[in-house]
């Protein structure tokens, strides 16, 4: 509630300063020294959201109702995540970024070399913002590793949490373009997967839900046969976007091996 709205208002400060300095509009922008193909262009703004986007049940399961969590999702996706790379690209265009190539719309420096009052707002502003997707993605992991080893989500907050300052401060930052990249191959199939699962299957008489006693192996397959995709099309065809064509043969993997297994109910129904 404090640090989204606290972002627009500065980002909009910051876009303002930097079209008052610039003598051409943003149109004019011609890029930089290294262009990108629109598929990759596709995966990276994908990969900037795809990781909180097969989260989002974590944070959406504290609604109330289903309305609520769906206007919650709305609210960052698309919009939220637009007006983002609306504000960062505008900064960029307006020559408001010191270096785009390495730190994309990124405007504090903006903010901080106007002296006066936008310098404690602009740390105030790292603070806020840091402190709540931090706390917001630490809480995710803590809950699933949490499941996943069998420990209390406050203990796996605490480890997970010293392991990740102690990443910050070896400099993790230099490689965020490249952790864009790995996600943009290796998360997209997640999602597809959960889709899948969620609103398709179900239709075509998947079976009721209920405990699941051994490992089902669809969602795997679907997940591996998507990342591998993806992967190859990083490397051998770097033109098309990763995340879309990992997304679309996880999607077509896990609906045509769910449909090859026999379901729960057929199992029952023939016993």
């Amino acid at each position: 509630m404090v640090a989204a709205p606290f972002y627009v208002v500065l980002g909009l400060v910051a876009v303002f300063i930097a079209a008052a300095d610039s003598g051409e509009p943003a149109t004019a922008y011609q890029g930089g020294s290294g262009v990108l193909s629109f598929g990759a262009a596709v995966t990276l703004v994908i990969a900037s959201f795809i990781d909180s986007g097969t989260m989002t049940a974590d944070f959406t399961r504290w609604s109330r109702n289903g309305r609520e969590g769906f206007l919650a999702a709305v609210s960052a996706f698309p919009v939220g995540q637009v007006i983002a790379l609306v504000i960062g690209g505008l900064v960029v265009a307006l020559g408001g970024a010191a270096d785009p190539g390495s730190d994309g719309g990124d405007f504090l420096g903006l903010l901080i070399e106007q002296g006066g009052l936008l310098v404690p707002l602009a740390v105030l502003f790292v603070f806020v913002n840091l402190g709540s997707v931090c706390a917001h993605c630490l809480y995710n992991g803590a809950v699933g590793w949490g499941q996943l080893v069998r420990r209390r989500m406050r203990t796996l907050t605490l480890v997970l949490g010293a392991v990740g300052v102690a990443l910050a401060v070896a400099g993790i930052w230099t490689y965020f373009e490249q952790w864009l990249n790995l996600l943009g191959v290796i998360v997209p199939p997640i999602g597809a997967v959960v889709i899948v699962d969620q609103l398709v299957l179900p239709r075509y008489g998947r079976g009721s839900r209920g405990p699941v006693r051994a490992v089902h192996w669809p969602p795997f397959a679907g997940w591996l046969a998507g990342a591998v995709a993806a992967l190859l099309t990083h490397t051998f065809a770097p033109w098309l976007s990763d995340a879309v064509v990992g997304f679309a043969v996880a999607a077509a993997v896990v609906a045509l091996a769910a449909a090859s297994t026999p379901s729960r109910a057929s199992k029952e129904t023939v016993a």
